[in-house]
């Protein structure tokens, strides 16, 4: 059973983390998050420091070489916010701030975890990887992984599923400009021009169409959102082009290429496409044997069976799909991420933190 002095430690930690301000702009911040987590739990383990494209980026190891039996991965960035969400409270037995859920307090029980099952003679070898770009792009994760060569018969990403529903496969994206084509003309005088704003909402339309909203998460099927629409410089002029967003997030690869085969057939003479961001799926075989182990340690440290679930969301889970490595998302309870209400629950901090102690001590997996 956990101790009341592990619990503690654990959200002492979280909060020293959530405490700094560690958003996309403040490399200053995320370097002191890392400097904090080396200063806590360096003694324990191997240190190396990394930075890609300016990012910082840390991994912890008791492993010799880049190999090893189990990778931990996780961020310290989070997304901007007010200042009162760098200052953790706790009510209710919920840690609320930012970073209490995505994710300084899943990151915190996991070093934790960590560190005790070095300190007890685990024999599997471990590497946690750290990085600061999650939130952005996730290229320090891809790099560790696919340019330093870091790999392991397994990984667990606490930054997806629950205490009792294991992840083991999500959503790929691409986010597109669609751009249509007018003709510009002085605004009290339309009928000279052609306005592509009307254009562009029609494509609203017929995307809102083509790919109504799902009922739920439950209702897993690709989906098509028009996020932002873009036109025009003034208020007295018909602008030449106006300039659609839309967020894909996909269940099969193939489907962006459908999207974009469409788009190109209704707008093929007004029409132009630019790949903002794009990422692919995240999948792992629900039957691989690390997936069974880590199931089986769940079910053993909280006492009843993990569900698997697909979420719609995206992580860094893609770059081991990419590498095949298998790996699961699995945190603690809470939401609000990415919100002025982010919150963890500290029992279930506490769960995470057994249930990866289990793991790591454990002779199988």
């Amino acid at each position: 059973m956990l101790s009341q002095q592990t619990k503690h430690n654990i959200v002492t930690t979280t909060r020293k983390l959530m405490e700094l301000r560690s958003t996309e702009d403040a490399t200053k911040q995320q370097k002191e998050c890392l400097d904090l987590i080396v200063k806590e739990f360096g003694s324990d383990f191997e240190t190396r420091e990394y930075e890609f494209n300016g990012s910082p980026a840390l991994v912890l190891t008791n492993a010799k070489s880049n190999e090893s039996d189990i990778i931990i991965s996780g961020h310290i960035d989070v997304v901007g916010g007010a200042d009162n969400l760098f200052k953790p409270t706790i009510k209710e037995n919920k840690l609320f701030g930012r970073g209490a859920y995505d994710m300084k307090g899943p990151l915190a029980s996991a070093l934790h975890a960590a560190s005790e099952a070095v300190k007890s003679g685990t024999s599997k070898t471990i590497a946690i990887l750290i990085t600061s770009d999650e939130e952005v792009s996730g290229d320090g994760t891809r790099h560790l992984l696919s340019k330093e060569g870091y790999s392991a018969r397994g990984a667990v990403i606490p930054d997806g599923g629950n205490q009792t529903h294991i992840v083991t496969a999500q959503k790929g994206f691409a986010q597109l400009a669609l751009t249509v084509k007018g003709s510009s003309s002085h605004a009290s005088r339309p009928w000279k021009g052609e306005n592509p704003i009307v254009l562009a909402a029609e494509l609203v339309q017929k995307i809102a169409d083509n790919y109504p909203v799902p009922e739920s998460s439950d209702d897993w099927k690709t989906t098509v959102t028009s996020t932002k629409m873009v036109s025009g410089l003034n208020l007295n002029q018909i602008p030449e082009t106006a300039t659609v967003y839309v967020d894909i997030r996909y269940t099969q690869e193939s489907d962006t290429k459908k999207f974009l085969e469409w788009f190109n057939q209704e707008y093929h003479s007004v029409g132009s496409v630019e790949t903002i961001a794009e990422n692919g799926m995240f999948f792992v075989n629900e039957s691989d044997p690390f997936v069974i182990g880590f199931k089986q340690t769940v079910q053993k440290s909280t006492g009843s069976e993990p569900i698997f679930l697909k979420e719609c969301g995206t992580s860094d889970a893609i770059f081991f799909t990419e590498q095949g490595i298998p790996a699961v998302l699995y945190r603690p309870n809470g939401g609000g991420e990415h919100s002025d209400s982010e919150w963890v629950d500290i029992e279930s901090l506490g769960v995470l933190y057994e249930v990866l102690l289990d793991y790591m001590l454990g002779a199988d997996g």
